[in-house]
């Protein structure tokens, strides 16, 4: 016995609408995620920048003393037993500014905190943030980290950087 013919199978309008929930679901996910990476990547971005800039600023404080007894001939090395002798110099680079620009556009703010006229104790780099408002006060992350050698703070949306001088 012969089978019935089928109806042609039709697209219809419940179809649409499923198909089109699946789509709009799917760009959703996409987005999110693609949101939520572009912040990780703003923050190791200024987290790399901090790191530069306070090495910057810490070889902007150095100079060095002339090595006294070095022939300047060719190839020559006799009487090189007094190395370059390298000393801190801040006033040079200054107590406070700002440097660089974080991923957001605002620059980053700097402060050395000196030990004496002459010695710094630790450099201080700060951003504001997504919101580019400064909301944290310095002392807080200075007070924080006293031994550290480097260390990265987060607070609120505003993050810094403290790095000890040697």
């Amino acid at each position: 016995m012969p089978s019935k013919p089928k109806k042609n199978q039709v697209f219809r309008s419940g179809d649409a609408i499923s198909v089109l929930g699946v789509l709009c679901v799917v760009c959703y996910i996409f987005v999110y995620v693609l949101a939520n990476n572009t912040g990780d990547r703003d923050l190791e971005s200024a987290k790399i920048d901090m790191e530069s800039l306070s090495a910057q600023l810490m070889a902007a404080g150095m100079k060095s003393l002339p090595g006294q007894g070095i022939s300047r001939g060719l190839a020559s090395v006799e009487n090189s037993g007094n190395p370059i002798q390298w000393v801190q110099d801040w006033n040079q680079v200054g107590s406070e500014g700002k440097i660089g620009k974080d991923p957001w556009g605002e620059p980053f703010h700097y402060l050395v905190v000196k030990e004496s006229a002459n010695k710094a104790k630790y450099i201080v780099i700060i951003s504001g943030g997504p919101n580019k408002l400064m909301e944290t006060p310095v002392e807080q992350l200075v007070g924080s980290k006293s031994s550290a050698k480097l260390s990265l703070d987060y607070v609120g949306d505003d993050f810094g950087l403290v790095r000890a001088v040697p």
